[in-house]
This record gives structure tokens, C-alpha cells and sequence, in this order.
């Protein structure tokens, strides 16, 4: 009798262990997908247009929001434009495709692996693919005790001052992954809202997904960040200059 006890026993902590080893086992096969509004606050970004017509019409198709996706798993993760946020058909202009592209990367992925460190920008500049390949920039935040609820998620503030710009973060302790929108990562937690001095990012959804894989940007003509900013501001003089006016 006794060995049959130690038997059962025996069989229901192999059958509890079996089971903890596939629910591990599932959830590191999840893919996370965070979804992210951005608007973007255009008026420093349009003062060096002189058409007033101009700027008022690219200013009324850019405080549109947009939407974006953050998906992650343990290791890697890509940022990229929301397959449900195509630029709005009302765009008689053309300004918002036009200006979008050069000023805010609305096109590109981000791509980054926390094992070996890569990271990857793949974006298109007036029709051009380009792979952008660099370290990472580690962001020096500072970490406050201050805490505010987004959604059902209790988050912490921390602050940062990147090329003299302050940068206000609020990041979830609960969800372990260093990361958020665009590409700004490095706190303990997922950030869920984000202000610079040109955009404001907001989660609006998290959820996890098995169809859903991380990508690597593999399209484009290799440059350098510095490369590709000379070729944006190029394209940002020829707006200027009133290229693109219909």
C-alpha cells in the first residue's frame, strides 16, 4: 500500500511538472503585440517652411495620429508601422505621404535583438529602401518614484535628455521587457507613454499572439544614420523650396 502511494505521488508530480513545462513552454512561444498611438506636434518642425499655406496644410494631415505596432518576444523584437494604419485616402495633396516620410520615418521597421545587441532600421525615403545597420544609443534615463495607472497597469516615470530634448517616459514594472515605441527602450519595464518635444506615443493595446512573428528588415541599400539624415534634410530643403507644391 505504501508503495502504491509513493507511486501515485510520484506520478502526479511528473504529471504537474509536464504540465508547468508546457505552459513555460507556450508562453515563450507567444509573441507580444503592443500597439501605439502617435501623434506628432509639427509646429517646430514646420517654423523653417515660409509658405503659411503651405505649413497649415501639411500641419492639418500630420496632427492626424497614426498607429504603430511594437511586437516582442524574449529575445528580439521589430517596430513598424500598424498593417490597419495605412495614411488616409483624404490626403488629396499628397503632403502627408510627401513630408511624412522624410520628417518622421513613417515608413520604417526597427528591429532589435537583445541577445546579440543588433539592431536594424529598414525605411524608405520618396520611394527608396534603405538598411540602416548601428549600435543601438543607450539612453541614460533617470528613474523617479512618482506612479500613475495607464489602462489596468500601474507604470513609473522616468525622464531622460536626448540631443538637449527632455524625454518623459512611463514604463510597466509588470510587463519585464525593455522596450517601447520607435526606438526607445532601456528601462526596466515596457514603456506605455512617451512625450518628446515632437510626439506623443500611447499604448492603446497589448495582447499576445501565436500568428504573429518578429521581422528582420532585410529590403534596401545599406547606409549609414548619418548618410541617410543628410539625404532627409536634402529632401526637406526641396519641400521648402516648394518642390512638391501642386
Amino acid at each position: 500500500m505504501k508503495n502504491i502511494n509513493i507511486l501515485i505521488a510520484l506520478l502526479i508530480f511528473i504529471s504537474c511538472s509536464a504540465q508547468k513545462s508546457q505552459k513555460m513552454e507556450n508562453s515563450m512561444k507567444n509573441t507580444t503585440v503592443v500597439t501605439y498611438e502617435e501623434t506628432n506636434n509639427v509646429d517646430s518642425q514646420l517654423s523653417q517652411i515660409p509658405d503659411e499655406n503651405l505649413r497649415a496644410q501639411i500641419k492639418s494631415q500630420l496632427t492626424k495620429p497614426a498607429y504603430f505596432d511594437l511586437i516582442f518576444n524574449e529575445n528580439e523584437s521589430n517596430y513598424e508601422k500598424s498593417k490597419s494604419s495605412d495614411l488616409k485616402k483624404d490626403d488629396d495633396l499628397g503632403v502627408q505621404q510627401k513630408f511624412q516620410v522624410i520628417t518622421m520615418n513613417a515608413q520604417s521597421m526597427i528591429y532589435r535583438n537583445l541577445k546579440t545587441n543588433k539592431y536594424l532600421k529598414g525605411t524608405s525615403l520618396l520611394g527608396k529602401d534603405f538598411l540602416i545597420e548601428n549600435e543601438p544609443k543607450k539612453i541614460d534615463w533617470k528613474l523617479e518614484n512618482e506612479i500613475k495607472k495607464i489602462g489596468n497597469y500601474n507604470c513609473n516615470k522616468a525622464f531622460a535628455t536626448i540631443d538637449g530634448n527632455l524625454v518623459e517616459a512611463w514604463y510597466a514594472n509588470s510587463i519585464p521587457f525593455s522596450g517601447g515605441p520607435a526606438d526607445y527602450f532601456g528601462l526596466p519595464g515596457l514603456i506605455l507613454e512617451l512625450k518628446t518635444n515632437k510626439k506623443y506615443y500611447l499604448a492603446t493595446s497589448i495582447k499576445e499572439s501565436k500568428d504573429v512573428e518578429v521581422v528582420i528588415p532585410a529590403k534596401g541599400k545599406k547606409i549609414s544614420e548619418q548618410e541617410f539624415e543628410k539625404l532627409k534634410l536634402e529632401s526637406l530643403e526641396e519641400i521648402k523650396n516648394g518642390v512638391f507644391q501642386k
